[in-house]
């Protein structure tokens, strides 16, 4: 997004607030209020403008790779179906198909009797995955051992009068938290007709969607770990029936944290009651309108919890992964004498947050659903 689309949604942000101290005064200026409606929608207009010309932009591109994108899909899909064929057929690694790198985890107990095959998946981005980093979510990768990470607030420094001026004391407590790797696991069955018979964009197709729901998982548990970290730093809200100043009173709650990327998140659910509640008198005005709430980006994610609207920094939310980020086992023993082939996909990740003070929530919106 450019930075002219930034700079809208600021002065179209001041505009609703101007808006809204008029709607709550003893006696509003209605002629100002509509003043200021016609140019928020003006404004509505340019920023559509932009991100049409944005989206065309994106649009010359796509079509321009869009064929080497297909062959490529079409090529990844190929590698799965001929690495599982391979697998079955010979019991051993399937060396030979370059797509997947594949090499033998550690024993267990029954690895005499299941043989089970390792390889790293190598596919485009899932929503889940997508929906994280453009959150703005911390990520890191690849870790060996637990992983500490500072856990503290805020401080301000001050200007010293030379020569006697002392700096000032941050007193803040650092303490830290503590990630390590849980293991996340999401399985599949093909039957052998099915992996025979079936075109090879069905199979990478379902891998996705397999890779998609770890990715939502490792969503879900990063909004429990903000209700659970930030606990004593919630507004205190409740909602009957939420209304568009308790949206606003999660963004006063933060007043004095500095954000670096934030933004609303909530449910589909909850996404699209606030698309039909209005925050003024006005029929025009929608709470949610483009994805923009109280003048910040606006996410809907199945992942959320129910009936719960967040707001906050991402930056100070932590994704942490171990070892390749998501591994496929595959086991064509267990379920032999019914032909199944069985896939599983394994992932060790962990979530965190860094700043409690970074995040609120207003919870028990369910009345207004």
């Amino acid at each position: 997004m450019n930075k002219k689309i930034y700079e809208f949604r600021a002065e179209k942000a001041e505009i609703i607030q101007k808006m809204k101290v008029i709607s709550e005064s003893e006696k509003p200026d209605m002629a100002l209020f509509r003043n200021y409606e016609l140019e928020a929608n003006n404004i509505d207009r340019e920023i559509l403008k932009s991100e049409q010309r944005e989206e065309s932009n994106k649009s010359i591109i796509a079509n321009m790779n869009g064929e080497l994108a297909n062959q490529n899909n079409n090529k990844e899909g190929i590698s799965l179906r001929t690495f599982i064929q391979d697998t079955i057929n010979s019991g051993h690694s399937a060396k030979k198909v370059l797509s997947f790198r594949a090499d033998p985890i550690a024993s267990t107990t029954d690895a005499g009797i299941i043989n089970k095959t390792i390889a790293g998946v190598d596919t485009l981005m899932t929503p889940g995955e997508v929906f994280l980093k453009n959150l703005g979510v911390t990520f890191y990768l690849n870790q060996n051992g637990k992983l500490k990470l500072p856990y503290v607030a805020e401080s301000t420094a001050n200007f010293c009068t030379e020569g006697t001026g002392d700096a000032s004391t941050a007193d803040l407590d650092p303490t830290s938290i503590e990630l390590e790797a849980r293991r996340i696991s999401h399985s599949q069955k093909f039957t052998v007709e099915m992996l025979s018979q079936s075109d090879p964009k069905i199979f990478t197709s379902l891998v996705k969607n397999l890779e998609n729901g770890i990715w939502k998982k490792v969503g879900q548990d990063i909004f429990d770990q903000i209700e659970t970290d930030a606990a004593s730093y919630i507004t205190g809200q409740t909602g009957t029936d939420l209304e568009y100043t308790d949206i606003c009173n999660q963004e006063a709650s933060l007043g004095g944290y500095d954000l670096l990327k934030p933004a609303y998140v909530t449910t589909p659910d909850v996404r699209n009651y606030l698309k039909n509640k209005q925050r003024f008198t006005t029929t025009d005005s929608p709470v949610w309108n483009n994805d923009i709430v109280n003048g910040y980006n606006a996410y809907a994610f199945s992942g959320a919890n129910d009936n719960t609207v967040y707001f906050g920094d991402y930056s100070k939310a932590v994704v942490a992964s171990w070892g390749k980020t998501i591994n496929m086992i595959v086991d064509p023993f267990t379920e032999a004498k019914k032909g199944n082939v069985i896939i599983t996909l394994i992932s060790l990740f962990d979530t965190g947050v860094t700043n409690p003070a970074a995040f609120t929530w207003l919870d028990d919106v369910s009345a207004g659903v």
